[in-house]
């Protein structure tokens, strides 16, 4: 057995420090020599022991409250039992498939998912993370339509290959890899008439996410997706919606496309359908778009995609979400987290600039990106929180909590990020400034 699952599940402080000392060696000659220094030097490592509920744990059993959740994808916390029971009972029979029969947890997670999506999508294609659906996708939308053209939105965000590069419009993923897909267009989030403009007898369709993740959290106005559907009819275009990390109820609805009923033509999920425990991910969608795949059955391939782990796993989270009504719950948290997050704009002005997003997808815009770095930081050293700014928007703190939250919960996160916020105040950019330069010098003289 691989040697830290031989170690005992909360380890001596000295035992630790071992621990730390390896896993910081091991990064410094397998992945990222300068990350690894700097850790050591500035006493930064966190080491992710075990986790459970709305907490990761260390090594030593100190609880760090995770307000991030991956991006959505522990929307039932950490290590949720009837999950992991699925997942234990499948695994019981048997675990990857041969890919060469037929796996029923696959169709019955299809159908489940086809009766929560917006209209008529009733077919679907599984892969294993947000990447595989959105490839498919984009694969899809050129074989239904026969045209070449794309047209995603500035600063979305699809995935970390190629083609999804190609419609996200975050430069900071996107600079050193060209050339990408052409033909794309690229257009500002929100604005009609530079879709109109966009949108032409080439162009295969129209991708977005109904709220920009990445970037800061901001959501489509329901007239405007409901325009696109307009502009799609119109032109033959395809609308696809991105609802990989907003979908599954993070919003206070099943998927963020229901606040304004809006029925795309295909729809992408993934994140919480994992439960926490297995990645998968789905990309549904509807007959217009199927009967293209007639001339090519096998548009998309994945080795893992679908695995009857992952259907386990996923069908036992549906279950969670419908029998608890946890989406309702998200409504209800959402509100009061968003409240919360206004009281700090309020009583904060030089430092928050607002919030963002929609039920429990909120992101907190600070007026500078050194205030968003530095709250990060103490929420981590001094309350244990997990919430980290966005690396290419240091701004911005984003959070997606788990459904499974307390209003109490919920009100830690707004307590911690007011003592955050408090300490940053008082600070002010000279005080972060000097605090930057003392990190600086002693890296450099670490080095």
């Amino acid at each position: 057995m691989t040697r830290w699952l031989n170690m005992a599940p909360t380890l001596t402080e000295e035992q630790y420090q071992a621990l730390t000392e390896d896993v910081l060696s091991r990064l410094e000659r397998h992945t990222d020599p300068q990350l690894a220094r700097n850790l050591r030097l500035l006493h930064e490592e966190f080491i992710e022991w075990r986790s459970e509920g709305c907490y990761v744990y260390d090594p030593m059993g100190r609880p760090y409250f995770d307000t991030v959740g991956a991006g959505g994808v522990f929307a039932l916390g950490h290590s949720h039992p009837q999950v992991l029971e699925a997942v234990r009972r499948q695994l019981d029979r048997g675990g990857l498939s041969v890919r060469t029969g037929l796996v029923p947890g696959q169709l019955e997670l299809l159908e489940r998912l086809s009766r929560l999506v917006p209209g008529q999508m009733p077919f679907g294609y599984l892969g294993s993370t947000g990447t595989e659906a959105m490839e498919a996708a984009l694969k899809l939308a050129r074989l239904t339509t026969g045209r070449p053209g794309l047209v995603g939105m500035q600063m979305g965000y699809h995935g970390m290959s190629v083609g999804t590069l190609s419609i996200s419009g975050i430069p900071y993923w996107r600079e050193g890899f060209s050339p990408l897909l052409e033909p794309v267009r690229l257009v500002p989030f929100g604005d009609l008439e530079a879709v109109r403009k966009a949108v032409d007898p080439t162009t295969a369709a129209v991708f977005l996410e109904p709220v920009q993740w990445a970037s800061a959290c901001s959501v489509a106005p329901a007239e405007y997706l409901q325009e696109l559907r307009k502009i799609c009819d119109k032109t033959g275009a395809l609308l696809i919606l991105d609802e990989i990390q907003c979908g599954l109820g993070r919003t206070g609805r099943w998927f963020a496309a229901d606040h304004s009923g809006v029925v795309p033509d295909m729809i992408a999920v993934g994140k919480a359908l994992s439960g926490g425990v297995m990645p998968i991910s789905a990309l549904m969608f509807n007959k217009r778009v199927q009967e293209a795949t007639l001339t090519r059955p096998l548009f998309n391939n994945s080795t893992y995609g679908g695995n009857p782990l992952a259907c386990a796993a996923a069908l036992a989270t549906l279950d969670v979400l419908e029998s608890q009504d946890l989406v309702t719950r998200v409504a209800v948290l959402g509100e009061r987290l968003k409240a919360g997050l206004e009281t700090l704009r309020v009583t904060f002005p030089s430092v928050v600039a607002g919030q963002q997003g929609q039920g429990l997808m909120r992101c907190l815009l600070t007026r500078d990106p050194r205030y968003g770095m530095m709250i990060s930081m103490l929420l981590m050293k001094e309350h244990r929180m997990i919430l980290p700014s966005m690396s290419h928007a240091p701004h911005i703190l984003r959070m997606s909590p788990a459904f499974i939250c307390a209003e109490a919960d919920i009100d830690h996160i707004i307590q911690a990020l007011r003592a955050s916020c408090s300490e940053v105040n008082s600070l002010g950019l000279p005080g972060i400034d000097r605090y930057i330069r003392e990190i600086g010098q002693k890296l450099i003289e670490g080095s």
